[in-house]
């Protein structure tokens, strides 16, 4: 079969009809023990904001969020294979950037310089025949495949892929970066409204008392300069 009508079999597996099904093909002792376990106050990821969600509304998550679900199969968005796990079924051989060139050893993700995405190539059960591109995510044990990027399955195809991959993961980290840097600089920009106004208040009170104390009235006016100077930095950023 053509890899157009192939990929487009892939995509129709992921629908909501694909994922229910695959759900209920479960046994019913796992899937309940699925639900009690993620509907559990400690579980760190929970799904709903409601407070007493039914049980009805786990089992909508367990099928439709790739994040909860129980079956092993895909979950395509675009020309992506997302949460993939190479230890699924669906990958035959996968191959990591830096044990195949020193060129492709990882990306940060962050400026903390902890969490990092690292290149891989992947053949897959569906595609035994390419091979194709793959990117680590930081937080969970799982690759995303770009399925729509192939080389051949030869070792001049898996290091082309690698170097796709790479430049995947170099891009993917630098807009993950400007995230969180972004994130940061509105963090920021909350707490420096507080520290003006706190500021702002301190200069009020003391207004009284500013003729005879005017290194103190100083201080306050440069710590208050060098916040709204700092403020102006991070919205023009």
């Amino acid at each position: 079969m053509h890899l157009k009508y192939r990929l487009q079999s892939l995509a129709n597996s992921t629908t909501p009809a694909a994922r229910l099904a695959a759900w209920q093909a479960l046994p019913i002792r796992a899937r309940l023990a699925a639900m009690r376990k993620y509907a559990a106050p400690s579980y760190p990821c929970r799904p709903f904001f409601q407070a007493a969600p039914t049980m009805a509304d786990w089992r909508r998550a367990l099928i439709h969020d790739p994040a909860f679900t129980q079956a092993d199969i895909p979950h395509v968005h675009n020309n992506e294979w997302h949460s993939l796990n190479l230890s699924s079924a669906h990958v035959r051989d996968w191959w990591r950037g830096k044990d195949l060139s020193r060129h492709a050893a990882g990306w940060y993700v962050d400026d903390f310089c902890h969490d990092v995405t690292e290149p891989y190539a992947v053949r897959l059960d569906r595609f035994p025949d390419y091979i194709f591109p793959a990117i680590s995510d930081p937080w969970n044990d799982c690759v995303t495949v770009d399925i729509a990027d192939h080389f051949p399955n030869t070792d001049g195809g898996r290091l082309d892929a690698i170097y796709a991959a790479n430049r995947w993961a170099e891009k993917w980290a630098e807009d993950s970066c400007k995230y969180y840097a972004k994130e940061e600089a509105r963090a920021r920009l909350a707490d420096i409204r507080t520290e003006v106004r706190a500021l702002i208040a301190d200069i009020r009170a003391l207004c009284p008392a500013l003729g005879e104390r005017k290194a103190a009235a100083s201080a306050l006016r440069d710590a208050l300069t060098s916040l709204l100077s700092e403020r102006s930095k991070l919205i023009e950023a």
